[in-house]
């Protein structure tokens, strides 16, 4: 009986884990700072000098 409540609470555990992973990547995948540095939105500036 006590193996399987061990194995249940692993089994949670690794959930909880792989979870916040998931999150904690696509936190990373999804900042807008990174995006605005490499392509910058233009400005109407931009269009005037053209």
């Amino acid at each position: 009986m006590i193996k399987m409540w061990l194995f249940i609470l692993c089994l949670i555990g690794l959930l909880f884990i792989s979870i916040l992973l998931v999150l904690m990547l696509l936190k990373i995948a999804l900042k807008t700072e990174d995006t605005s540095r490499i392509d910058p939105i233009p400005n109407d500036d931009d269009y005037e000098k053209h």
